[in-house]
């Protein structure tokens, strides 16, 4: 039987996909509030060390890079692409 969790009303939306626990490495597929940073409940193990697998991408405009990638360090002094390492400023 499935563990159901109600979540709060007052959300922007939910993210959903694939999740692995760092504890025991079960995975399994979650549900999770946009926003929400604390560690997913492990359905196998019940700690508290499950996170979502992959990375999310915004919708709508964004920068992306002169060699096409769109993730980046966040800096003191800009943002460096995590491909080419060229530093991003002037926003």
């Amino acid at each position: 039987m499935a563990h159901i969790i109600s979540f709060p009303q007052k959300t922007e939306g939910h993210l959903s996909g694939p999740a692995i626990c760092l504890g025991c490495g079960y995975i399994w597929q979650a549900v999770s509030p946009v926003g929400v940073i604390a560690a997913l409940e492990c359905p196998r193990c019940g700690l508290d060390k499950g996170v979502l697998r992959g990375l999310v991408e915004p919708e709508g405009a964004y920068f992306r890079c002169k060699c096409g990638c769109y993730l980046y360090f966040i800096l003191v002094d800009g943002c460096q692409c995590l491909m080419c390492g060229k530093i991003a400023s002037g926003f």
